[in-house]
């Protein structure tokens, strides 16, 4: 009887190793495949509604192009030509003349301005004369203007005339 136990506990430790290896080597690495390859699915699935999502939105954004358009071309206004900034320069000299102030407005050195192809903006350095009032409201008359700029390095003095100068650089952004 002993030796029938002993043959029926070494058949079952086989098939028990046999189906442990069974299942570690083929079953286990068969459901870890099904698992990543579902993932891969859904994460196909949620690209494909995002991309159909875009697609929908470049769509729409066609069909209302022209309701669009107005406010695409004010905010295209924003941005200074880099190859004729004319206009910008004349919005400097105009807003300087309504604050009742003088301005110079000078390429800053090329270290610190170089122009670079990547660049999207570019710099000036103006020098503001008036009293103190009017040279700061000059300031916040270009910050807040139509042109998108940004104002740096100020410093302010006091001359012996009562008058106030200024010296600053903007950065002006521009258009690509």
């Amino acid at each position: 009887m002993e030796k029938r136990n002993s043959k029926i506990y070494k058949t079952l430790s086989v098939f028990g190793t046999l189906s442990l290896i069974l299942i570690v080597f083929f079953v286990w690495p068969a459901f870890k495949g099904i698992e990543k390859s579902s993932q891969n699915l859904i994460s196909a699935k949620i690209n494909l509604v995002t991309l159909d999502a875009q697609i929908n939105e470049a769509e729409n954004f066609k069909k209302n192009y022209d309701s669009y358009k107005p406010n695409l071309d004010k905010m295209d206004q924003l941005f200074v030509d880099p190859k004729n900034p004319v206009d910008f320069i004349e919005f400097l000299e105009n807003t300087a003349l309504s604050c009742q102030i003088t301005s110079q407005a000078f390429l800053p050195s090329p270290s610190i301005g170089s122009k670079s192809a990547s660049q999207d903006f570019i710099i000036l350095q103006i020098v503001s004369k008036g009293s103190f009032s009017d040279v700061l409201n000059f300031l916040k008359k270009i910050e807040t203007g139509i042109y998108l700029v940004e104002v740096k390095n100020l410093t302010i003095k006091n001359l012996e005339t009562k008058n106030t100068e200024a010296a600053f650089t903007i950065k002006a952004f521009t258009k690509k």
